[in-house]
């Protein structure tokens, strides 16, 4: 009887492990992340306008930073000097908030590299170092520590391997190229690559592009140990076409209510929609209208001409950078996707999706992209003009254009 109760227990228990494990992100193959349906469908029948407002002046601005948005107010998040101004919708200057310094709720750092306005209220900023900090919705600091990034290895072992596992954390940097953190039930969600000498974008024979994950589970239910919890997704099949792209590897994405992840590769004209433990649900897409897509991959291993290609290469060509996901009242699901269209062009494209299907491809100002809606509009990233001093955004009203 004792015996055949714990050849039952430990039955149990193998199949429980292997449904786990075979429902993981680390035990999938590489095409089990890419293989579904696809839909490439339009429904032509919509358009947009756009309005561009600008910002009140402010002092004592670097105007380095990004533009986020809150309930009630425009937030431009000042990265150099760290203050946090406050605007309204009509672009009127508020308050500031934060800034530089030792003080209770200030920032003594080099510089802000990413941030998220969660949806509890609270504001969370990243520094380059590794260090994280939490703000209460009255702009107190309630935290400050280093993301534990966890895994078997610690930092320096770590660098040292071989063969390192595209599964251990502490391989991986945030992605400061295209940092941004997005928000999902007491999580936080961010771009990662890797740089460790034996595994990153340089090396041949495409392990690092069929085995790197691309995103980090930052936890944050509890501040006392805000670590990483998983390692997410794969790099886009379309990199394998190349011999060296890491110049264009990086992706876009966000999370929709029930946990849903819109994944939005540099190069790919699909969208890939997964399931919270990154199950693939299902990709739709239509290629972005006069992309300059000829791009130029190394053959070797090569990290000058990677610099070259990336600084002064890259931003000529066409690429999808940015993706919004909206849910209305009425079930329906819009999905804004921005791309560049080339180095000549006086424009950039905006697509926008209506239920997987592509309902809007016009051009649109040079760096759009959105990020918000409130009252029947939609809000756009920042335009800075530093050396004029200006800020300015975009708001866009979706229609009918067919009665």
């Amino acid at each position: 009887m004792f015996k055949n109760g714990v050849f039952y227990y430990y039955t149990v228990l193998s199949i429980l492990f292997c449904l786990l494990s075979c429902n993981s992100d680390s035990s999938k193959p590489f095409e089990d992340f890419f293989n579904t349906t696809v839909s490439t469908e339009k429904e032509l029948g919509y358009a947009v306008e756009i309005e561009k407002i600008a910002l009140d002046h402010i002092e004592s601005s670097s105007y380095i930073g990004e533009i986020g948005y809150l309930k009630d107010n425009i937030a431009f998040v000042d990265y150099r000097f760290c203050w946090v101004f406050l605007f309204d919708y009509e672009g009127n200057l508020i308050d500031k908030k934060i800034g530089h310094g030792k003080g209770p709720n200030e920032l003594f750092i080099g510089r802000i590299s990413g941030f998220s306005f969660l949806s509890n209220g609270q504001s969370l900023f990243h520094e380059a170092s590794n260090r994280v900090f939490v703000f209460d919705n009255n702009w107190k600091k309630i935290k400050e520590t280093r993301i534990n990034w966890k895994g078997s290895q610690k930092y320096g072992k770590a660098r040292n391997i071989k063969r390192p596992s595209a599964k251990e954390p502490i391989i991986y940097s945030p992605d400061f190229g295209n940092l941004k953190f997005k928000n999902f039930n007491k999580k936080c969600y961010f771009p990662i690559y890797s740089e460790h000498s034996n595994f990153n974008g340089l090396m041949g024979g495409y392990k690092y592009y069929k085995e790197g994950r691309i995103l980090a589970e930052l936890d944050l239910s509890n501040y006392s140990d805000i670590n990483i919890l998983r390692l997410l997704g794969r790099r886009t099949p379309e990199l394998l076409n190349y011999s060296y792209l890491p110049h264009h590897s990086t992706f876009n994405f966000d999370i929709d209510s029930k946990g849903f992840f819109y994944i939005a590769h540099e190069i790919d004209s699909l969208i890939y929609v997964y399931d919270h433990d990154f199950n693939i649900k299902y990709a739709f897409g239509v290629e972005g209208e006069n992309m300059d897509t000829n791009y130029k991959e190394l053959k070797k291993h090569d990290v000058k001409k990677f610099r070259e290609l990336f600084f002064n290469d890259r931003p000529k060509r066409g690429y999808y950078s940015d993706i919004k996901v909206f849910e209305s009242n009425d079930q329906n699901l819009l999905v804004f996707r921005s791309y560049r269209k080339s180095i000549s062009s006086a424009y950039d494209g905006l697509q926008i999706y209506k239920n997987k299907k592509l309902i809007v491809d016009t051009e649109v100002p040079k760096g759009f992209e959105v990020k918000y809606y409130k009252n029947g509009f939609y809000y756009s990233n920042g335009t800075i003009e530093e050396e004029e001093e200006k800020i300015s955004f975009y708001k866009l009203k979706l229609y009918h254009s067919v009665f």
